[in-house]
């Protein structure tokens, strides 16, 4: 009887061993993120690894638009990550408009985001801090520009507020690193997103799935513009005004040409009918409002925080922003709640930034 009683023992010791194995690899598989299961592919912005992958569905878009980053299966049922054409979805769309959905495999770079004064919000990722000053002070501080960031939001909550005239978005042009959109985002807030910049929009797009926030923003990666036209994107972003016609200009790298639009080409991406609107495009400001007639007639912008530090030093587009936001009943303040706005007449002297509301 012995031996029995031996192999009975064995057995059952093999069963238990085996039923825990299988736990751990379920376990271990189910709490991989999802953006982990992609293939491995190099950018070719830097030396890093990419893992490339769509998200199915996300972010929401009009049926309008069309979205470049469509990823096929191959037979293994594995999504490639490859460069792919253009899809066409629909008569009468725009085909510039450029909606971005790649995000990045990386976990050196990202923090957690303060919030209203408060730490522990949500993920954002960077780029490399010891290359890039706003990605330093993120590191470091946990926010850029909070004050700011800060004063957008409070902003868009006093407007929110009025379920009769309805819901208020955030259009974030010039994204960059995504301060603005993940905030906005993480408060509930519907986000279109635009930025020229490729290595900037995939970390917005980390972020945003790190935080299950992918469902409340559109990314977009053009240029903004009056008209149609192939641009490239100088290696140093601080003066987009200096882009030019790559056809002029040889063969620039493929990675820094891309499409200009126009914000009425964006206006079926916007999924309110308020927005606030922040500009941040270096020195392109001017150049963006001549294509957004249509979209200022269709939309309700409630308010407009716009960098004037750049805009004031060109006389032309000073002129032109000036009359077309004044003729729409706009005014310029140096806060949201001051009573009193900006003197017109002196906008040479104005602050680094301005908020362009109607009065009261």
């Amino acid at each position: 009887m012995a031996p029995v009683r031996i192999r009975k023992r064995v057995f059952v010791l093999l069963l238990v061993c085996l039923v825990g194995a299988s736990v751990i690899i379920g376990f271990d598989f189910l709490r991989r993120p999802p953006f982990l299961t992609g293939h491995i592919v190099k950018d070719s912005c830097s030396s890093a690894f990419s893992a490339v992958r769509r998200e199915p569905n996300e972010p929401r878009v009009s049926s309008t638009v069309n979205i470049v980053q469509q990823q096929k299966k191959d037979s293994a049922g594995n999504s490639p990550a490859v460069d792919q054409q253009p899809e066409t979805d629909s008569p009468g769309i725009k085909p510039p408009v450029e909606v971005f959905q790649t995000t990045v495999s990386r976990d050196d770079h990202c923090t957690d985001l303060m919030i209203m004064g408060k730490r522990h919000g949500p993920i954002i990722c960077t780029l490399n801090p010891k290359e890039c000053g706003m990605a330093e002070a993120i590191q470091r501080d946990h926010n850029w520009e909070g004050d700011k960031v800060d004063t957008a939001m409070k902003v868009m909550a006093k407007f929110d507020r009025d379920p009769l005239r309805g819901h208020v978005s955030l259009f974030d042009a010039g994204c960059n690193q995504g301060v603005f959109t993940i905030t906005a985002a993480y408060l509930g807030y519907e986000v279109l997103a635009i930025d020229p910049v490729k290595k900037q929009l995939e970390l917005v797009a980390t972020s945003l799935r790190k935080n299950n926030l992918t469902s409340k923003v559109t990314l977009v990666r053009n240029a903004l513009s009056s008209d149609h036209r192939k641009v490239y994107i100088p290696q140093d972003i601080t003066d987009l005004a200096d882009w030019y016609d790559p056809k002029a200009n040889g063969q620039p790298p493929p990675d820094r040409v891309v499409d200009a639009v126009t914000m009425d080409d964006l206006i079926p991406l916007v999924r309110t009918e308020r927005v606030f609107l922040k500009m941040d495009i270096e020195r392109s400001e001017g150049r963006a409002l001549r294509g957004a007639s249509k979209f200022f007639d269709e939309i309700e912008v409630v308010c407009i925080f716009m960098e004037w530090e750049w805009v004031k030093r060109t006389e032309d587009d000073r002129r032109f922003i000036l009359k077309f936001l004044t003729t729409r009943g706009f005014e310029a303040y140096r806060q949201p709640t001051d009573k009193k706005p900006l003197n017109a007449e002196s906008s040479m002297w104005w602050p680094h930034d301005v908020y362009w509301q109607k009065p009261n």
